[in-house]
């Protein structure tokens, strides 16, 4: 057994440490998984994920009452008698009935799952009649709080723009408070089938555990790969999206094992805080499982921009993002209105691969060009379109922007490159985008 352990490490060591022209193609697959993840990581700290978990996690407090009012609204309609089981299934399924405060001689310790359940069971006992309209809006207010936080952050990872219609966003919201409800709901069914293989054939509890993992995986899989498809306003591709929804799932489905381990027998709060520890319990909880959130939305961003190609290419894109030629700004409009002239929306991937661009510089670019009125964004198909006839789009204007976007990603400019810079401005000064020729290249271009 230690031997084996031993050439698995070294099988490991060697797939990490030697070139890849000296790899097999297991250790290869294994060191491309290990460049995502490691890429990932890093642009998890640019995208300031552990500060959007703390605040998701601090707003799913906040909003967490709310949105149980509302969710145990709906619950309670179709499931009648049945809820109070309901909401203890999909609590055992999230893991929480194992996370404990740990208890003191002759105390037993308080978990989680049962403060939630009286969490629950307050709200299902609120009338909403009673809440007058300002309690009524400050309910839905708190509940569509918490989900506009999700949807903006997901939206930076993916690199998306803003600017979802409010009927869109109300149908995914809805999404959001429902279809987990039902699928976890549905965890029963596996649940008893699990108890009784236990119950039938004790030898096979390891069997029995092994299912009982894979089975929270499926179901969270699902639900995060519905998530991940339909969040971000973007086209968020399947496989990419599969990918990135199992990795979270497999991270979400072992954390909450581990943490709920670790608490039964680690961890004393209430020797500290009393009952009071169950809130930064919970807070921690919904830190971590907000964090494999994200990192499984980044791995499916990073695939999707990928698209087939190995991960140097993006290390090879990071290192050139700084480099943004002004101009480049006019060749994106130009691309687009070449769609329009042709009656269709013009997409960020088609301009990604025309312009040799990285995905997420081009949508950048694209959601500065419609914030300044110059873009159309087409919802119905990620596409872009213009947004006022050509004549009205002056070059100048265009390469303004470029300017703006550049100096971001720039150090402070000296005398010479602000000559140039003006040298550009008076190369398409008085030009418009119809009075450029589609077949010469813009200036810098």
């Amino acid at each position: 057994m230690i031997k084996t352990l031993l050439q698995t490490f070294e099988w490991l060591r060697l797939a990490v440490t030697q070139p890849m022209g000296q790899l097999t193609a297991m250790q290869r697959q294994i060191r491309r998984w290990l460049e995502v993840l490691r890429y990932c990581g890093r642009h998890l700290s640019e995208d300031r994920a552990p500060v959007l978990a703390a605040a998701l996690s601090f707003r799913t407090l906040f909003g967490l009452v709310p949105v149980l009012v509302v969710a145990t609204v709906i619950a309670r309609s179709f499931l009648k008698d049945e809820f109070p089981n309901f909401v203890r299934n999909i609590i055992t399924e999230l893991g929480l009935a194992e996370v404990s405060l740990g208890g003191t001689e002759g105390v037993s310790g308080e978990d989680l799952g049962s403060w939630l359940e009286g969490l629950v069971a307050n709200a299902s006992s609120v009338d909403l009649s009673t809440l007058g309209w300002v309690g009524f809006v400050v309910v839905a207010f708190s509940a569509i709080w918490v989900l506009v936080t999700i949807e903006e952050g997901f939206n930076r990872i993916y690199r998306a723009p803003h600017g979802r219609t409010w009927l869109k966003r109300l149908m995914i919201y809805w999404f959001l408070l429902t279809f987990p409800a039902v699928l976890i709901g549905g965890a029963p069914l596996v649940i008893d089938r699990i108890d009784a293989i236990r119950s039938i054939l004790p030898d096979w509890a390891w069997l029995a555990t092994t299912i009982e993992f894979l089975a929270g995986a499926f179901v969270l899989w699902i639900l995060l790969f519905m998530t991940y498809l339909w969040v971000p306003n973007t086209v968020v591709k399947v496989r990419p999206a599969m990918v990135g929804a199992f990795t979270a799932a497999i991270l979400i489905e072992a954390a909450k094992h581990l943490l709920g381990i670790y608490t039964s027998q680690a961890l004393t709060l209430n020797k500290l805080y009393g009952s009071l520890g169950l809130i930064p319990l919970f807070m921690f909880w919904m830190y971590l499982m907000w964090i494999f959130v994200l990192l499984g939305l980044e791995v499916s961003a990073i695939i999707q921009v990928l698209r087939g190609r190995d991960i140097e290419f993006l290390a090879r894109q990071d290192e050139e993002e700084g480099l943004v030629d002004p101009a480049i700004a006019i060749r994106v409009v130009q691309l687009v209105a070449a769609g329009f002239e042709d009656g269709a929306a013009t997409e960020p991937d088609a301009i990604s691969r025309e312009l040799k661009l990285d995905l997420r510089l081009v949508r950048a670019i694209l959601d500065r060009l419609e914030r300044a009125g110059i873009l159309l964004r087409l919802d119905s198909m990620d596409g872009y379109s213009l947004a006022k006839p050509a004549d009205r789009i002056d070059l100048d204007e265009i390469l303004s922007i470029g300017f703006d976007f550049a100096d971001e990603k720039t150090i402070e400019f000296g005398p010479l490159f602000e000559r140039l810079r003006s040298a550009q401005r008076a190369a398409v000064e008085g030009m418009n985008l119809k009075s450029l020729d589609v077949e010469t290249p813009p200036v810098g271009g």
